[in-house]
Order: C-alpha cells, then sequence, then structure tokens
C-alpha cells in the first residue's frame, strides 16, 4: 500500500516518510506524490520540485518570482532564462535592461535607452551614464548628440548644431560660436561677417 513498507522481519508494513508515495524502508523514497508538487532526488528523498517550499509536510508554492525558496517571501534561486537575479533581499528581480510588468508576472525588456526602468519600458530609472543623461525618466542624449531610436549609443549631430533631431538637421545653434538657425535647411550657418571654419 502506498506510504508503507514491508520490513519482512515483523511481517509488518511499517510508515514510510511522510514525503515518500513508497519506499523500500523508512529512509529510502522510490517514488514521490507529484499532485504532492514532490519529485524524487538522487538520494531518494522527495523534495518539494521547484517553485514550492515545504511547510510541515505540505509543499506551498514560492512567489512568483522565485525558481525555489525557503519561505513564501524568499527566494533561493531565480530563473535566468526568465532574465531574474537574486538581489541582497533574496528576491528575484528583473536583469537590468528589463522590467516587472506587475500583471503577467513577466520581466519584458527595457527601452535601449534604459540602463534599468520601472512600469513600463519608456520610465528609465538608471541611464549608462557614459553615454546618456537622465532627463524626467528618460535617458536622453547629452548636447551635440542625438538619438537614432535603436541604440544606447547616441549619434554625434554636424560640428555646426547646438543640437539636432539627426546627423545634419539641427534644431538649435550655439550663438558663442557665431551661428545662427537657417530654419528651411535646417542648418546653421555662420552670421555675417563670420566664414565657417570647418569645425565648430
Amino acid at each position: 500500500m502506498p506510504g508503507y513498507y514491508d520490513d519482512f522481519v515483523n511481517q509488518a508494513c511499517l510508515a514510510c516518510l511522510p514525503e515518500c508515495y513508497t519506499c523500500t524502508n523508512a529512509t529510502t523514497c522510490t517514488s514521490c506524490s507529484s499532485t504532492r508538487f514532490r519529485a524524487l532526488s538522487t538520494t531518494f528523498r522527495c523534495p518539494c520540485i521547484d517553485l514550492y517550499f515545504d511547510v510541515s509536510g505540505v509543499c506551498t508554492g514560492c512567489l512568483y518570482s522565485c525558481s525555489t525558496c525557503n519561505s513564501p517571501t524568499t527566494c533561493v534561486t531565480c530563473n535566468s532564462t526568465a532574465f531574474r537575479i537574486l538581489n541582497a533581499a533574496n528576491l528575484c528581480i528583473c536583469s537590468n535592461n528589463y522590467f516587472d510588468d506587475g500583471a503577467n508576472e513577466l520581466c519584458l525588456p527595457c527601452s535601449y535607452a534604459c540602463l534599468t526602468c520601472v512600469t513600463t519600458s519608456i520610465k528609465c530609472v538608471t541611464c549608462d551614464t557614459t553615454l546618456r543623461l537622465m532627463q524626467s525618466n528618460w535617458c536622453a542624449c547629452p548636447q551635440h548628440f542625438y538619438d537614432n531610436n535603436a541604440t544606447v549609443a547616441c549619434l554625434a549631430c554636424h560640428y555646426t548644431c547646438s543640437t539636432c533631431l539627426k546627423g545634419t538637421a539641427c534644431n538649435t545653434c550655439n550663438a558663442s560660436n557665431f551661428r545662427t538657425f537657417d530654419s528651411i535647411n535646417q542648418y546653421c550657418i555662420c552670421m555675417p561677417g563670420y566664414y565657417d571654419d570647418g569645425s565648430s
């Protein structure tokens, strides 16, 4: 009968460990109950399967973000293929460049511009400060560079521009370099009395 084994000495059926479905002796399981979220280990025991932990003999579900846990709120391992990493508080948070969607329990990619983000892909929390600047929850390109809407690296504006929409389409000019905006060609031209030296 499941849960018991024959001791062959006293000709009695003795109880297996509570975690075993079947066993050969008091400490060796031969099968486990999958409906109780247990699986046979290499040491012939029936621990809880991933995503569950043992509470007084009952396998109870872990926090959705954990792969394995030892309490309802303490993760032991995380699923790296789901873009989760273990933090100092023993929670499986989304790794850099991903955010927890909060509804489907998924780590979804942040926008190309963000290093980390929350709630949505475009609500940046941190930026790669060697390439971008934080401005109103967005990682913006620094002056003299523009966003190509695809990569974290910003591209350089034309040397005449102070800011630009793309390489040669200026939106502002540096008046201290004696430049003025040509709205027809979207270009920063030299003010009257000055010439372009090809560098600023």
